[in-house]
């Protein structure tokens, strides 16, 4: 429970520098960077391989640690969404003892009962875990923002133009979201496809 609402919230940790030009090779500091390979991290004493699909951020020189070693970085980590492989091998490898791929959909259910991480144990979404719920709002948030953003499109020449480059997006869908409020698969894939990869998006809706 700890470990996952601490990659949701998000937390400061330090690795090996080297070990960052590995997973990260082109990440600049103040750059949120998806990591596609494990990346050993340290908190405070404790250690933790973060998994493919965690976020970090390099601190920049001034926000450096103070006792950081010359061979280390110190960056902020965050988790929206996890595959639940990446999930149940985090809470297998958990000391002193690991939960079973079963123990841990137990575990999933019950937080997610709760509110505290989001997984649906269905078919094409099982797949998936949520760890930070606010996205849903974030979600949301980008579609309200458009609708309501577009009833006064007379007063907001600059709005139209930054809407119509969102890739995918038609006017007539458009219209139809902002007439009725209705909107299409292409619409919610258009506005959501910056922040949200495909299967994060099936799980939103």
């Amino acid at each position: 429970h700890d470990l996952l609402t601490r990659l949701g919230s998000g937390f400061r940790a330090r690795a090996e520098r080297v070990d960052v030009k590995k997973v990260a090779p082109s990440a600049e500091p103040g750059q949120r960077f998806k990591i596609k390979d494990y990346l050993r991290v340290t908190i405070d004493k404790d250690w933790l391989n973060l998994p493919p699909g965690a976020f970090i951020e390099l601190h920049s020189q001034d926000k450096q640690d103070d006792d950081l070693r010359e061979e280390e970085l110190s960056l902020d980590v965050s988790c929206d969404f996890l595959e639940l492989k990446a999930v149940q091998g985090l809470l297998r490898g958990m000391q002193p003892q690991g939960l079973s791929h079963q123990d841990t959909e137990e575990v999933l259910k019950l937080l997610s009962t709760l509110g505290i991480v989001v997984w649906i144990d269905k078919a094409k979404l099982r797949e998936t875990v949520m760890l930070n719920p606010q996205q849903v709002a974030v979600a949301m948030a980008n579609l309200i923002a458009l609708c309501f953003g577009a009833h006064n499109f007379e007063h907001k020449d600059d709005e139209i133009k930054v809407i119509r480059k969102i890739e995918d997006i038609s006017e007539s869908d458009l219209l139809r979201f902002r007439s009725s409020g209705t909107a299409t698969q292409d619409l919610i894939r258009g506005v959501w496809k910056k922040d949200f990869d495909e299967a994060s998006q099936q799980l939103l809706q």
